[in-house]
């Protein structure tokens, strides 16, 4: 029996030693591969990089990967290999190749899980495909013109007088305060109010109402995860979706409880109100039949998805580089008051848009920011087609390979807006027409092509409201101009803990 039981463990240990050997080996062998043999093996990157898309995790994990890729493209140059089968571009010339419109278009990986999202019926931000993307786009892009965001205008101007309102008490009490926690609850009112018929109320209640803000922002980390490692994302249509769907009680889960009800509350009572849940439903399928209920609810909860934390980033960002400029402030605070003055822009209520998308320095400077410092900080990766592509001159990219740009990396490109990129200079938009219209024509801040960001005339309304009116009213002084707030990159770009105070200016 002792010999026999001995006989098995010595079995057992030469299985184990050889089965390490043997997988030492395949990991060797394989890593051996895709250094030298493998189709993008020109391409320069880590060694880590080119062996396994952890790196790439790590990167992303790390909450700073837009510094890294803009280390990662200033050492190996404008196309680098950061995974075993994708390349990321800092060359602007890339964008309209990868991103732009066509037969050939590139497809988009399949990287997001879509827990409550049917499938069948997906919202736009959710389509992987271009011809499902392009079905969902033509259904509800009418919710998202400029003319049909501004007859919301009233209600976001409401919003605003909320935040002026609670900016006040701030400025009575003189102390410092967390103004980012102000700013996600504007933005959080706004689409909730557009895209709900009803405002979340964090503005009125002074708190994030039931987890909503912190539950999406907590979900971002594991997103831009899935983005980088997708083979995760099927443990979300397995046995283990049950157990890994969010409580509907906070955050993303609250959410997606809270529009299916008010979408079949819509339907069952139909309303007046002039906002993007009146209008997506008032949208049509190619052959005139209402739009799938189940689009619609994905719709409204993509839209706070995307459309709260984006917008306010930028906010924050705008805020916060014309504090690090005050040459920068004096000159639009000049031109906003000019305008005020000469009757442009009336004295007792927030502006129109139409009126301030005329001022030439306003524009700049968000045009600036938005290239200074997006709110997406990650590339959203497209894989080529099939016969394969050559994205740069001499750059031939094999079929069914990763390849992205990274906006935070492209608004630093110096072929594309001069040498002082890491200068923040409105100016740069206003000094020369044919230099601007480069600088348009390659704006990625929201994008390109035909997956650009469907909300983004709801974002120029927020902003350019915004801003003219912190401006305009306010005399904003920071705790520290050193240390304006604390950054992570996680989905998007986050900004937090920007301490300031304000007065209210007498004018």
């Amino acid at each position: 029996m002792a010999a026999s039981l001995e006989g098995t463990i010595f079995l057992a240990h030469h299985l184990l030693r050889y089965g390490i050997i043997y997988f030492g080996i395949y990991l060797l062998g394989k890593s051996s591969y895709r250094i030298l043999l493998h189709p993008l093996a020109r391409y320069p990157g880590p060694v880590l990089a080119r062996i396994s898309p952890f790196w790439r995790t790590h990167a992303q994990y790390s909450k700073r990967a837009h510094l890294i890729y803009q280390d990662l493209h200033q050492t190996y140059g404008p196309v680098v290999r950061d995974g075993p089968n994708s390349l990321s571009f800092s060359d602007y010339h890339a964008i309209k190749v990868i991103y732009g419109r066509g037969k050939d278009s590139f497809s988009r990986p399949n990287t997001f899980p879509t827990i409550g999202i049917n499938s069948e019926h997906p919202p736009i931000f959710f389509a992987v495909d271009a011809q499902t993307h392009q079905s969902a786009r033509r259904k509800v892009g009418g919710a998202y013109t400029m003319t049909t965001i501004l007859t919301m205008e009233d209600q976001i101007d409401k919003i605003v007088q909320q935040l002026e309102d609670r900016l006040d008490e701030e400025a009575a009490n003189e102390s410092y305060f967390d103004f980012s926690k102000w700013i996600n609850y504007f933005t959080v009112d706004i689409i909730s109010d557009l895209a709900f018929g009803e405002s979340f109320g964090c503005l009125r209640t002074c708190i994030d109402a039931n987890g909503i803000i912190s539950g999406l922002q907590g979900g971002h980390v594991f997103a831009i995860i899935l983005s980088v490692v997708p083979s995760l994302g099927t443990l979300f249509s397995g046995p283990l979706s049950k157990y890994l769907k969010p409580p509907d009680n906070q955050g993303i889960g609250l959410a997606l409880k809270v529009a299916a009800n008010i979408v079949s509350e819509r339907y069952k009572q139909p309303s007046e109100k002039k906002d993007l849940l009146n209008a997506i439903i008032s949208s049509k399928d190619p052959d005139r039949s209402p739009i799938h209920r189940d689009q619609v609810r994905g719709e409204v909860v993509a839209a706070l998805v995307a459309g709260g934390d984006t917008t306010a980033m930028s906010i924050l960002g705008c805020v916060g580089f014309l504090l690090r400029n005050p040459g920068v402030f004096s000159k639009l605070r000049e031109e906003i008051d000019t305008a005020y003055s000469e009757g442009h822009l009336p004295q007792d209520q927030v502006p129109r848009y139409a009126d301030l998308a005329k001022l030439p320095y306003l524009t700049a400077v968000i045009n600036e920011t938005l290239r200074f410092s997006p709110s997406v900080g990650a590339a959203f990766t497209r894989r080529t087609p099939e016969q394969g592509v050559e994205i740069l001159p001499g750059y031939y990219v094999p079929g069914g390979t990763e390849v992205g740009v990274n906006n935070w990396v492209i608004g630093r490109s110096a072929d594309l807006y001069g040498k002082d990129v890491e200068k923040f200079r409105p100016e740069r938009w206003l000094e020369d027409d044919a230099k601007t219209k480069l600088m348009k024509d390659y704006e990625f801040a929201f994008g390109h092509g035909a997956r650009i960001c469907i909300g983004r005339n709801l974002a120029f309304v927020e902003l350019f409201k915004t801003i003219a009116e912190l401006v305009r009213r306010y005399d904003i002084i920071p705790r520290d101009l050193n240390r304006l707030w604390t950054e992570e990159l996680k989905l998007f770009l986050y900004k937090s803990d920007m301490m300031v105070t304000v007065k209210r200016r007498h004018i």
